[in-house]
């Protein structure tokens, strides 16, 4: 049983569970002293230092963010670039080989041009030389019959019959 006892303490049974002596004051004032001494030099420092390290990691951890999102940025301009420059190097590429079909059919019709003109101009002095063969020919062709019938007859055939003396 509880009771309440006239020295300052509290009995249970007759024993006393807490004594309210000079020495618990004196015990009581050290504690406070060494508690708030320990405060000062101890728990406020390392409070602070948990405080300091708290913030840093937050800091931290902004800036981290900070530099993914402009990573993140950074990575999406260049993949802009990126795809810009291919499109203007695919764009090159298709004026390149436009301009390279359209100097491939330049040389082939100024070649077949060449051609036509050299097809002509053999023509024409086949043509000439065929004239100038057909009036040599024409010239001969009195000799060469003579010839030929002079060999099939077995006489001579001489020049021209008219002009023949009998």
């Amino acid at each position: 049983m509880l009771n309440l006892a006239s020295g300052g303490g509290y009995r249970l049974a007759g024993v006393s569970v807490l004594d309210l002596d000079p020495t618990f004051l004196i015990q009581l004032v050290v504690f406070v002293l060494v508690f708030l001494l320990l405060k000062r030099l101890l728990f406020k420092p390392v409070l602070a230092l948990i405080e300091e390290r708290r913030e840093r990691t937050v800091k931290m951890q902004e800036e981290a963010e900070r530099l993914r999102s402009e990573a993140e940025k950074n990575l999406r301009r260049s993949d802009q670039k990126l795809a810009e420059a291919r499109a203007a190097s695919l764009d090159e590429a298709e004026r390149v080989r436009l301009a390279v079909w359209n100097a491939e059919q330049e040389m082939l019709a100024r070649s077949r041009q060449e051609a036509g003109a050299l097809v002509e101009k053999s023509r024409q002095e086949m043509a000439k030389e065929v004239e100038r063969l057909r009036t040599e020919l024409l010239g001969e062709v009195e000799t060469f019959g003579r010839s030929i019938a002079s060999k099939l007859l077995e006489r001579d055939v001489g020049s021209d019959p008219r002009s023949r003396k009998p």
